[in-house]
C-alpha cells in the first residue's frame, strides 16, 4: 500500500495492490526484468537498480526513459491481472476540525480500504504491507486490526463492523520502499492515479503530465474499486483563475 496527499487537489488517498503469494516469485523476476537496463548497463557490469519512487522518479534519466519504465510497470500490473483498490477523501477545513488527530484522513482511508477488501478476506488470508514506519500510521493501521481481535476474543464478533477480519494478519507489516519492490509499484500506481485526480479536478498540466495521464488510463482494467469521497458533499473551494502545474 501507499498513501498520497496533495495540497493542490486536497485529496488524501490510500492505494493498495493485491499480490498473490503464489505468484510472487514470478512477479519479482518480471519486476527486475523491467530494470535490466540499469542492472546490467554494460558487459561484465552489474549494478544495483534505482529505487522507483515517484517523488524523484529516475531523476538522472530523460523523459523518454521515465515514460518507458512507467509503462512497463503499468504493463506488469495489468498483464498479470493484479487488482488495485484505491480510496481517497477530500481534506477540507471542516474535516480537519472534525478529525484534528487525523488531519489527512489516513485512518479513515484505511478503514474504507478494509471495507472494500472484505470480499477478498472472506476466504483468503491478507498480509497488509504499508510503506514506511511512521508511528502515527502504525497506530491507525495495526491499531484497527487489534480493535477487531479483542472483541472477537471476548465472544463479541457479532458486534464488529467487518466479518472475517481474523483473515487479515494481526500485525500490519511496514516496509522501506528501497527494499520492497511492490511498495515501489504501489507508489507508482498511487502517483499515476493522482494524475487522474489532477485532471478530473481541472488543474493545469504540463505536456509531460498529459503523457502520464495516458499511462494512468492504462491501469483501468486493474482497478477493482476506486472512490474519492467528499464527506457530507463538502469539497474544497478552488480558484481556477490561477493556473496550476504539476
Amino acid at each position: 500500500m501507499d498513501e498520497c496527499y496533495s495540497k493542490d487537489t486536497a485529496i488524501s488517498s490510500l492505494t493498495g495492490i493485491l499480490i498473490p503469494a503464489h505468484n510472487y516469485p514470478d512477479l519479482r523476476v518480471k519486476f527486475y526484468e523491467i530494470l535490466q537496463w540499469a542492472i546490467q548497463p554494460g558487459e561484465h557490469i552489474v549494478s544495483s537498480p534505482p529505487e522507483l519512487h515517484t517523488s524523484a522518479f529516475l531523476s538522472d534519466q530523460d523523459d523518454t526513459v521515465k515514460l518507458q519504465n512507467l509503462e512497463r510497470v503499468t504493463d506488469l500490473v495489468v498483464n498479470n491481472r493484479l487488482r488495485i483498490y484505491r480510496v481517497g477523501y477530500y481534506v477540507t477545513k471542516e474535516t480537519v476540525r472534525l478529525m484534528p488527530h487525523d488531519k489527512q484522513l489516513l485512518g479513515l482511508c484505511w478503514f474504507s480500504m478494509v471495507a472494500m477488501l472484505q470480499p477478498e478476506f472472506e476466504s483468503d488470508m491478507l498480509v497488509p504491507v504499508m510503506d514506511g514506519f511512521n508511528p502515527q500510521t502504525v497506530i491507525k493501521f495495526s491499531g484497527m486490526i487489534k480493535s477487531g481481535d479483542v472483541p472477537r476474543a471476548a465472544g463479541l464478533e457479532s458486534n464488529l463492523s467487518f466479518r472475517n477480519t481474523q483473515n487479515i494478519l494481526g500485525e500490519a507489516l511496514y516496509a522501506d520502499s528501497k527494499f520492497s519492490i511492490f511498495t515501489q509499484v504501489a507508489d507508482i500506481v498511487s502517483y499515476l492515479r493522482h494524475i487522474a485526480d489532477w485532471s478530473r479536478e481541472g488543474l493545469t498540466m504540463t505536456d509531460f503530465k498529459r503523457q502520464l495521464l495516458h499511462i494512468s488510463g492504462m491501469l483501468t482494467p486493474a482497478l477493482i474499486r476506486e472512490e474519492i469521497v467528499a464527506l457530507n458533499g463538502s469539497r474544497p473551494v478552488r480558484d481556477n483563475s490561477q493556473p496550476n502545474e504539476i
